[in-house]
């Protein structure tokens, strides 16, 4: 029976037989390169990502962190208004918006929307349509309750509120009397503070809370 493939299995068996050429000094180098670039790439993401997880998403903030993902740094007032609704809408910060491409993706404006008034874009991206949208998410077992923020469920778990209601200090974990994990102290009847060095120190502490947040999102 003739072989058909013998030909094929020649060439095959020629090239495994042939030595290995090894790679030059300056192709070596350029691959470790860019392998340690690759890699403080991947370092740089994860960072940006932790940094999205720990700010609070207020216009202002969001409008800064835009104005640095962005190149021209445009309508970055009106786009802060429209990553809000998303993020509303349950598309957090530094879980489906991870990414300085997202961040942009997420608040970019159309044409129609750059031109039209205050008025007008505030009609088209409302609160009550970003809740409609989250309760559809839900509903369709997109995200689970347990993983969306939303104003029943504030960020912070010692807020003011919840201190208040309990009797505890307004600074809730920012008290300097903190009973650990962040439980702040119990306070005296009649006063928002447990004590004039925690009311004095709260803005302070505050204060290095909020500039950390924007520090974070220059990484």
């Amino acid at each position: 029976m003739i072989d058909r493939l013998e030909k094929f299995r020649e060439q095959v068996a020629a090239e495994d037989a042939a030595p290995r050429g090894k790679m030059g000094e300056a192709a070596l180098t350029k691959l470790r390169a860019m392998a340690g670039q690759n890699k403080i790439d991947a370092l740089d993401t994860e960072r940006f990502k932790n940094g999205l997880l720990s700010i609070a998403p207020t216009d202002a903030i969001l409008g800064k962190l835009i104005e640095r993902c962005s190149k021209d740094g445009k309508h970055a007032g009106r786009r802060a208004g429209k990553l809000r609704y998303w993020i509303m809408a349950g598309y957090l910060l530094g879980r489906e918006i991870d990414s300085v491409p997202l961040v942009n993706f997420f608040s970019e404006l159309s044409p129609d929307e750059a031109k039209m008034t205050d008025n007008q874009f505030a009609t088209q991206w409302t609160n009550e349509s970003a809740k409609k949208r989250l309760k559809s998410r839900l509903d369709r077992g997109i995200i689970k309750p347990e993983l969306v923020e939303t104003e029943s469920k504030p960020r912070e778990w010692w807020n003011p509120e919840r201190c208040r209601k309990q009797g505890l200090c307004k600074a809730g974990k920012f008290c300097v009397f903190s009973t650990g994990k962040g439980k702040p102290k119990t306070r005296a009847d009649g006063k928002q503070f447990c004590g004039k060095v925690c009311q004095e120190a709260y803005p302070i502490r505050l204060g290095n809370q909020k500039a950390r947040e924007l520090v974070s999102l220059a990484v």
